[in-house]
């Protein structure tokens, strides 16, 4: 049986880290280690990781459900990199992804509190 999850991504996906990888309080960057870290190839490595992350779901997602049209939505779906990487995935081909305007992309958080809302609701 499938099961629906409503959340921001930043909420599912640390949802996702915690659950396959142990991620937690105790294993996060202190203040301190961030500020020894080049910032521009780590931001990068961490775009990447995100990328292959919604690659990974939506492939998963759509071959579990059977699903080939995906519209993607949100702050992190507005970012130019994740959504070149998504649109030229192989893994991808088959699936119809339509990426929603960047202009009203910025931030998902009342929409998805409403869908969420109704689902309860209903």
């Amino acid at each position: 049986k499938s099961q629906v999850t409503f959340g921001t991504f930043h909420g599912v996906f640390y949802g996702i880290l915690k659950q396959a990888y142990g991620l937690g309080p105790g294993n996060i960057l202190t203040e301190e280690e961030k500020y020894g870290i080049e910032k521009e190839p780590f931001i990068k490595e961490i775009f990447i990781r995100i990328a292959e992350s919604i690659e990974e779901s939506v492939f998963q997602a759509a071959n579990m459900t059977e699903i080939n049209e995906v519209l993607m939505a949100g702050g992190v779906s507005s970012s130019c990199f994740i959504k070149n990487y998504i649109e030229n995935s192989a893994r991808l081909k088959d699936i119809n992804i339509h990426f929603g305007s960047s202009d009203i992309a910025q931030d998902n958080a009342v929409g998805i509190a409403v869908l969420g809302g109704r689902y309860v609701w209903d």
